[in-house]
């Protein structure tokens, strides 16, 4: 398992270290996202013994209890902390929005990886961007409009035409900026989409909306007039919403 070290808790006394994590949910991750080694065994007192440097090896066995795969490490390839609730490794680039890319090694064969520990680094792509934000950020999962052309960002809401106009949700943070997903699949944990739906989480297969409270998402689709329609995407899962933004609001008079 990669880990970082999370606590000294006296001069020259035992390290803890904890699971690296790299998942997309917000800014703090990016301390986490570090990695410092790998655990190479495990005490009779239940620490643990984590190699910083040079080459880890291990048996095929331990390799694939370590990496989900089958004959140990494959020659060529190189490996990254897997994304929780999975342990270990993984062979497989992260390439979800405001997840970290952290290389942890190569293969040599499959029992030797050689370890090149890198820095983290967020996955931006093509659909989001770094807008400039002032005071404490929104939570992620929020829908948002562009407010002006500094591409400050606000919490949208169906009270008008232009506020409705969701550009996309906020799919993470970094040192205070949201990151602003604008097409694709935002993927949020259920806990997270509870914060801002009107439905306790995501319902599989359920269009969701633009809410008249500012920052929300609706499942009920407005049809009194005078309301405003404006469609931001549809769950896919309980924790996966595909955009269909940015938005176009109709008004239903």
């Amino acid at each position: 398992m990669p880990v970082f070290i999370s606590f000294f808790p006296v001069p020259g006394g035992i390290t803890t270290v904890q699971q690296t994590d790299v998942r997309p949910v917000s800014e703090r991750f990016s301390s986490f996202a570090n990695v410092h080694g790998l655990i190479v065994a495990v005490n009779a007192d239940q620490t643990s013994q984590v190699q910083p440097s040079g080459l880890v090896i291990l048996t095929t066995a331990q390799w694939d209890v370590a990496t989900g795969g089958t004959g140990g490490l494959k020659l060529g390839h190189t490996y990254y902390p897997a994304i929780f609730p999975a342990l270990g490794l993984t062979d497989i680039a992260p390439t979800m929005p405001g997840a970290w890319k952290v290389p942890v090694g190569v293969a040599l064969d499959a029992t030797r990886l050689r370890l090149v520990l890198g820095e983290p680094s967020q996955i931006l792509g093509d659909s989001i961007y770094f807008p400039q934000n002032t005071g404490l950020g929104p939570p992620v999962g929020t829908p948002v409009f562009a407010a002006d052309t500094n591409l400050r960002v606000t919490p949208a809401i169906s009270s008008s035409l232009s506020s409705a106009t969701s550009v996309g949700l906020i799919a993470a943070y970094n040192n205070g900026d949201p990151i602003v997903q604008t097409t694709g699949i935002v993927t949020l944990t259920a806990a997270e989409w509870d914060i801002v739906t009107d439905t306790g989480g995501l319902i599989a297969g359920r269009q969701y909306y633009v809410s008249k409270t500012a920052g929300l998402l609706t499942a009920t689709r407005p049809t009194a007039p005078p309301a405003i329609l404006s469609l931001v995407g549809t769950a896919i899962s309980t924790t996966q919403l595909l955009l269909g933004t940015p938005s176009v609001p109709v008004l239903i008079s």
